[in-house]
């Protein structure tokens, strides 16, 4: 970026680098208490194309139900798993049935949610790691194969529990009590359902020393690891790309070169954890900026950046309502679409423009550019502007006359929600964006 707050951005037409990937993967369905029209959000993520929906946290969100988890669907761990009346479906089919009927896949996280209790008490070792395995084989029997009237949804993605490392929030065994759980029941579940991909553990963080730990010991084992997943609230845009190229040299190094990388929950998150659990003031004050123009800006730039990574899947925290709570894409009162809905709503528009090509973009921390073509020849730019102090930005299309007239460009800020800008200058081959004070997002497109 120049001094004098302008960045000069060149957009090749004729240089095409790939594809846009569909990296807009969220955590949680829509949920299926909303009987009123005022709180049903299902055409809002109909009109996201959400690719995959992981299924973690869900009894949080949709209160009272009894959703997904395993100890939620067999809650008494001493009765015959091989009898389908022991098994509670109800829920957790419906809550499929949403997340299907707005166009997404599934995967299912298998084991308990997180707990904010002082107590826990579903976050144990499963008392019998063999049962506990043999019931989540019911459990992928109940919805790929039709088993207690069950369905063939073909569910490809099974995950073995949620953030093992964080403690007894979420596991209150060992490490090594964990891997040995992972081994067992991945074994389990991929010689009965060998077309299924199972993996893990939804690591909170990177540490590199558990990520080493895991992949021996599933080397040692000869443990099935179809894909990796961990997990990332940070602050800057560039700590979460940087992530999976370090994941991806230790699953190479240890010989799981085909394992999927899923970055499968992130947010943006700038606060201290630590004064979050203690202060409900702290707490409070971050409401407005995990919804803000910052959070958007976060998003696209992180959807961005992951493009130039070996990651397969990403999953945002999350992509329906959370009452009492900011980590939704829709206010929790009014249910309203937030800041982050109309982040991923613009990189979804983007991803229609599924030629990727190549920008040449300066050296600037705070500012990501996402360029594709469509197959009509349209041509589309996302700018993603995370706390840059650039006034001007100016899009150079190499060898376009542009055409004012066929140039739309919309804008996700603190005081618009991807709407139209309604003067656009455009000199030559150059747009030129007018970028208010704080964060941004713009979505620039263009016919042929």
């Amino acid at each position: 970026m120049k001094p004098n707050g302008k960045a000069q951005i060149k957009i090749d037409c004729e240089h095409q680098i790939g594809k846009i990937r569909k990296l807009h993967g969220t955590n949680c369905a829509g949920p299926i208490h909303s009987a009123a029209p005022a709180a049903d959000v299902s055409e809002d993520l109909r009109a996201l194309d959400i690719p995959l929906t992981r299924l973690h946290d869900a009894p949080l969100i949709d209160s009272g139900m009894h959703l997904v988890d395993t100890d939620r669907v067999f809650p008494l761990f001493y009765l015959n798993e091989k009898d389908p009346q022991n098994y509670f479906f109800a829920h957790t089919d419906d809550y499929i049935a949403n997340c299907l009927n707005y166009g997404s896949k599934v995967l299912y996280r298998l084991g308990p949610s997180i707990e904010h209790s002082k107590k826990s008490y579903f976050t144990m070792p499963p008392l019998d790691y063999d049962k506990w395995g043999e019931i989540c084989g019911q459990i992928i029997a109940h919805y790929n194969e039709g088993w207690a009237s069950g369905f063939h949804h073909n569910i490809e993605y099974w995950e073995i529990w949620n953030e093992p490392n964080l403690g007894p929030q979420m596991w209150t065994g060992t490490w090594t009590e964990y891997l040995k759980l992972y081994v067992a029941t991945a074994k389990r579940l991929k010689a009965r359902f060998p077309n299924i991909k199972v993996g893990g553990p939804a690591l909170a963080g990177n540490n590199e020393e558990k990520i080493r730990e895991m992949l021996s010991e599933c080397r040692t084992q000869v443990a099935p690891l179809d894909f990796f997943s961990w997990h990332g609230y940070v602050r800057n845009p560039a700590d979460a790309i940087a992530t999976p190229a370090m994941v991806k040299a230790l699953l190479d190094e240890y010989g799981f070169e085909n394992t999927e990388l899923h970055y499968n929950e992130w947010h943006y998150y700038p606060g201290s954890w630590s004064m979050a659990r203690k202060s409900r003031t702290y707490r409070a004050s971050y409401d407005k900026v995990l919804t803000g123009s910052d959070s958007a800006a976060f998003n696209c730039a992180v959807l961005s950046g992951l493009q130039d990574t070996p990651i397969m899947m990403a999953n945002y925290y999350t992509g329906t309502v959370t009452p009492g709570s900011s980590w939704g894409i829709f206010d929790s009162t009014s249910l309203l679409p937030n800041k982050n809905y109309f982040s991923l709503m613009a990189f979804n528009l983007m991803t229609k423009y599924e030629t990727r090509l190549a920008a040449d973009v300066p050296q600037n921390r705070n500012l990501w550019v996402l360029a594709g073509r469509n197959s009509a020849g349209g041509i589309a730019v996302l700018v993603s502007c995370f706390k840059g102090s650039e006034r001007h930005i100016h899009l150079d299309f190499s060898g376009i006359k542009i055409d004012g007239s066929k140039v739309k460009v919309s804008l996700v800020d603190s005081d618009n929600d991807l709407a139209p800008v309604k003067q656009v200058k455009t000199s030559g081959s150059t747009v030129t964006l007018e970028k208010p004070v704080g964060s941004a997002v713009f979505l620039v497109e263009m016919e042929k």
